[in-house]
């Protein structure tokens, strides 16, 4: 008689994802997203082994609404810029929109795309625009346009990004604007440069490397001031304004050895590194450059700006935030005075 191991047995019989745990590789980080006007912020971590949620908070890190978003892992999730309403997408090519007011959460529109997966989205004017991944190659991208009904992509401009580069799980893409209120995409790229696409001019999009050492991989980046801010794991960061390939500005995060993410503002970049234990920074980004830290529990993996706190987000989907003007007074070797929390059920 032929004996079957169970495990094989199981997998004819259920769906793989089903029994198979979640790979915990780098594109399952979670996901903080701040709302326009500072007032909620969104937040999605697998609330399971398999599932996953999205959560909205106040920025007092009080939670008023929620809703399971199934097993497919998340790509993106995106604020509406009137804040109500937000993009979710997912490893398969799901893209559900969701409204928000009066602080309650629905699910509005969903559709799927046959071909490609939305790494993520913002939204500019009346439309969303997607940073889009072939999902044979995971190395093709495009440029898509989401028509304002809902149905799918009315647009698709390809080589967004070039031709071969890996652009999962790198490839991001945000708003930018000149002083002559030009609009520009950027994409983030892999495994160490990135692709500035003029909204009306695709065509004319431009790559900045950030260098030619195998170590020099992005690993913080944010936009703010309309500067595009991109830091190196070793804490070498650069400035540039878009339109512009040459670097307007280079500084260094003064002892980063593991740079993990960054956040930025008009006046300071905050940042996460880990030594022994973790460290969250402060450094003004013109004038004298004053530098202060000071230690977190555990390892976050998300930072964000809400109004005057920095929120940060754990695997486990545990928040915390901490005031700036605490950081600003700390010291290297005190512990983050932690201001709201929130913990899931």
């Amino acid at each position: 008689m032929i004996r079957i191991p169970l495990i094989i047995l199981l997998s004819w019989l259920i769906p793989f994802h089903s029994i198979t745990p979640r790979s915990l590789d780098e594109t399952d980080q979670p996901i903080l997203r701040v709302a326009p006007g500072q007032r909620y912020v969104a937040w999605i971590v697998p609330a399971n082994p398999d599932q996953w949620k999205l959560v909205i908070l106040t920025a007092e890190l009080r939670p008023i609404a929620s809703t399971n978003l199934g097993f497919n892992r998340i790509e993106s999730v995106t604020w509406q810029t009137d804040g109500r309403s937000l993009m979710v997408t997912d490893i398969h090519g799901g893209i559900r929109e969701y409204s928000f007011e009066s602080e309650v959460l629905a699910l509005r529109n969903e559709i799927k795309l046959s071909h490609w997966i939305a790494a993520d989205s913002v939204h500019i004017g009346k439309h969303w625009y997607l940073a889009l991944v072939d999902r044979k190659t995971n190395r093709k991208s495009a440029l898509g346009i989401l028509d304002p009904s809902g149905k799918g992509p009315q647009k698709i401009i390809p080589d967004a990004a070039p031709e071969g580069f890996q652009v999962r799980p790198y490839l991001r893409i945000h708003r930018v604007s000149t002083d002559q209120e030009r609009r520009y995409s950027v994409f983030i790229g892999s495994p160490g440069f990135f692709r500035v696409v003029p909204i009306d001019a695709p065509k004319q999009g431009y790559e900045i490397s950030a260098g030619s050492g195998p170590l020099d991989i992005f690993e913080g980046y944010g936009i703010a001031d309309n500067r595009i801010v991109v830091c190196l794991v070793f804490g070498e960061c650069s400035e540039y304004e878009p339109g512009k390939p040459e670097t307007q500005n280079r500084f260094r995060l003064p002892g980063v050895r593991s740079l993990k993410t960054i956040a930025i503002d008009d006046a300071n970049i905050f940042w996460i590194e880990y030594r022994k234990k973790s460290l969250m920074g402060l450094l003004q980004r013109s004038g004298t450059r004053d530098f202060r830290a000071c230690k977190l529990p555990g390892e976050p993996k998300a930072l964000a700006r809400v109004d005057n706190k920095i929120v940060l987000g754990y695997p486990s989907g545990t928040l915390t935030s901490v005031e700036i003007r605490k950081i600003a007074d700390a010291s290297i070797n005190s512990d983050c005075s932690v201001l709201d929390r929130y913990v899931p059920e």
